[in-house]
């Protein structure tokens, strides 16, 4: 299964190029690494899969059936904010069933109620 897909995609930077014709995809199983020297573009690269930034050429396609999330090089944070909060600040859909599990998780251990217990058994 096909999970993204980059076909000739670029993005120039404030002066140059950070990169040119950029195409590879990510299939089911694949192990990949991004490597290169600072400032050639691997942030930005990852910013354009995400949908942070458009490319300047190119495409980039993502499977329907997965979600890509993106964790900035400096993320905003509010410092009266929970890491859990933090976390689960996202809209995925996803990470919202995951959070209310958690959260159940964390009610269901300082439950003193059967009742509430027998709820969710």
């Amino acid at each position: 299964m096909n999970y993204l897909s980059i076909n000739s995609v670029s993005r120039i930077g404030r002066e140059a190029p950070l990169f040119t014709n950029v195409t590879f995809g990510i299939n089911q199983g694949d192990k990949i690494a991004l490597i290169g020297r600072n400032g050639c573009g691997k942030s930005t690269l990852l910013s354009c899969i995400a949908g942070v930034l458009p490319p300047t050429e190119g495409t980039i396609v993502t499977n329907q059936n997965i979600g890509v999330s993106y964790l900035s090089q400096n993320p905003e944070y509010n410092p009266e904010h929970t890491i859990t909060e933090h976390i689960f600040k996202s809209e995925s859909p996803k990470l919202s069933i995951i959070k209310e599990y958690e959260a159940t998780c964390d009610a269901l251990e300082t439950a003193d109620n059967k009742q509430f217990a027998e709820e969710y058994f």
